[in-house]
């Protein structure tokens, strides 16, 4: 479907069979743009066997999710062995790996779509039909040999396919790929099995599947282990549902036995047992008339007014200048253009005073254009640049600004002359001065600075390099001192947040860091529970902090009341930007399907 909400509900399809223990995923949906969201989910899931309809244009177009890394393309032949009329087939670009029986033979493959008199089971045909018709025999290998892995699967249906010289790959040979998973076995049992749900509160229930096989010799006995539930133990294949009442993080075990041998399965830290939720997000519409606008700033001026910046998240990835806005606490949303006379450059972020004046950073996308600094005192309708924060260098590249009040500010950009371009004003950026070089550190050889990363708590201000480092001021930018931090590249690492001038958190995948001392050292945190990895907000003058997440299997909110060292799972719902004004009211981004629905939380 060309349909951006059909391709979401496609993506949580997929996150929800591979958290809820699917071996084999089937899609037969797709369209010519790929999306970098989806092939992360795929990547998330490597034990997870995923297949993919080529299309049903009859051309050597790539199509995804057949053409993503990790997934089998799965094209159409009619019973001779004959490409299908209408399957994709490969050309300069392979795509399709195998194929499969599409139905395009005495009418079409048995379906369960009933036929229009409604007596008899209709007949269809399509890459929609041979690709479930792969993953039906994807099942049956997994079945004789669950441990085979997508990679060793893909190599038994191609090896074992028959050689049709369609441009499809080989068609698949059920028997031969059967014999080829049989000569796999070694008489010893496979161990294997699955839970549901495995991210619950206190006092909620799992319930576990085995999955285990044989191998040639039946097995005689299950034997469970639930550390942390009740009961902790079970002998017998199917367990009852397990209990957790204390939170925390708990491995689960199964061992089987045959006549040959027993093989032992530990899942390691597989159970997640929060605390009773925080608190509940509410959906609000960010107000965008374009589906899949994702939020990856958000300035939070007080309670009511709020701004927010937006991208392009339907996987084209299109230069785009637009923001929305609430002066109400979201409970509407209204989206704006950015016009700053150049619909070629980036909007990095906005920072707003209040609900009509606000500054933002843009900056150049290619060679000969020119970014800066805007301002808005007429609520986004239009906008001002301040040409006094020069950002003209061939060199130039503005990252951020930002506002202690109405007159007082500062921004920043990449090394021009070997030395970070910062600029401070007092009049509300009327006239910007810049920072001298002697206030700022060196930057290392090939040191920049990032767009939107900066955090800020009251006169402190922070900002992060691909170097790891970390620029500090204690006085609103004037001068700075410089620190490496656990990080190499903070290219895909949250931006530090702070919740005073001297204890901050960096999360590094599901790694938590922590200084006492405002950047100058950082120590590895024993923590509990899930973190995510794409906001964090440390609310300041206390113990409250708030990850989101928006990875494939890695969506979801979370929280700590203890500085980070124990998270409870909030939701798994996706969350990007996060940014709160105090412990109990903030917001986050995300994607929107209409100008009507979603794209923000509350």
């Amino acid at each position: 479907s060309a349909s951006s909400e059909s391709i979401w509900y496609g993506y949580d399809g997929i996150q929800w069979a591979c958290e809820n223990g699917a071996n084999v995923v089937s899609m037969s949906f797709g369209g010519t743009t790929p999306s970098a969201s989806t092939q992360t989910l795929i990547n998330s899931y490597p034990e997870v066997v995923f297949l993919a309809s080529a299309g049903n244009d009859g051309n050597t177009t790539v199509n995804y999710p057949a053409a993503y890394n990790n997934v089998i393309g799965v094209g159409s032949v009619d019973g001779d062995d004959s490409r299908s009329s209408f399957s994709n087939y490969n050309g300069s670009t392979p795509f399709v790996d195998i194929a499969s029986p599409g139905g395009f033979t005495y009418g079409g493959l048995m379906s369960t779509v009933y036929s229009t008199s409604g007596n008899t089971y209709g007949l269809m045909s399509g890459t929609s039909m041979s690709c479930p018709f792969a993953a039906g025999l994807v099942g049956l290998m997994l079945s004789v040999n669950p441990t085979l892995t997508p990679t060793q699967i893909e190599n038994c249906l191609i090896s074992s396919g028959v050689n049709i010289n369609q441009n499809v790959g080989p068609r698949i040979d059920a028997y031969a790929a059967m014999q080829c998973v049989q000569s796999t076995l070694t008489g010893d049992p496979f161990v294997n099995f699955w839970g549901a749900p495995v991210s619950i509160y206190e006092g909620q229930t799992v319930t576990y599947y085995d999955n285990s096989a044989g191998g040639g010799n039946p097995i005689s006995n299950w034997q469970w282990l639930f550390p942390g539930g009740t009961p902790s133990s079970y002998t017998g294949q199917t367990p009852p549902v397990i209990t957790y009442s204390v939170s925390g993080i708990y491995d689960v075990t199964l061992t089987v036995t045959n006549s040959q041998s027993s093989q032992t399965l530990t899942r390691t830290g597989y159970i997640n047992v929060s605390m009773q939720p925080y608190g509940a997000w509410l959906e609000e519409a960010s107000g965008f008339a374009t589906a899949s606008r994702g939020i990856n700033f958000l300035s939070v001026v007080d309670q009511n007014t709020i701004w927010a910046t937006a991208y392009d998240g339907s996987g084209t990835a299109a230069n785009i200048q637009e923001f929305t806005k609430t002066t109400n606490g979201g409970t509407t949303w209204t989206p704006g253009t950015i016009n700053i006379g150049n619909t070629a450059l980036g909007i990095s972020m906005i920072h707003a005073f209040d609900a009509n004046t606000a500054w933002l950073a843009a900056y150049p996308n290619a060679a000969g254009q020119t970014g800066g600094v805007w301002k808005t005192t007429n609520g986004g309708t239009t906008w001002t640049r301040q040409n006094t924060a020069l950002y003209n260098n061939a060199a130039s590249f503005t990252n951020v600004v930002y506002f202690w009040n109405a007159n007082i500010g500062f921004c920043m950009g990449d090394p021009i002359n070997s030395e970070f371009e910062i600029y401070n004003t007092t009049n509300g950026g009327t006239t910007w001065t810049p920072i001298s070089a002697a206030n700022i550190p060196n930057p290392l050889s090939g040191e920049y600075g990032y767009t939107r990363e900066i955090e800020v708590v009251g006169n402190d201000v922070w900002f992060t390099t691909n170097k790891g480092r970390i620029y500090h001021s204690t006085d609103k930018g004037l001068t700075f001192h410089v620190f490496q931090t656990p990080v190499t590249d903070f290219v895909s690492v949250v931006t530090p947040s702070f919740t005073s001038s001297s204890t901050g958190l960096i999360v590094v995948s599901d790694s938590v860091y922590k200084t006492f001392d405002g950047g100058a050292t950082w120590n590895l945190l024993n923590t509990t529970g899930s973190v995510f990895s794409t906001g964090l907000c440390y609310i300041v003058g206390t113990d409250t902090v708030f990850s989101t997440g928006a990875g494939g299997g890695t969506s979801g909110s979370s929280y700590s009341v203890d500085g980070g060292l124990n998270w409870n799972i909030v939701d798994n719902a996706q969350h990007l930007f996060v940014e709160f004004i105090n412990s109990l009211t903030g917001w986050s981004g995300w994607f929107n399907l209409d100008a009507t629905s979603q794209g923000m939380w509350k």
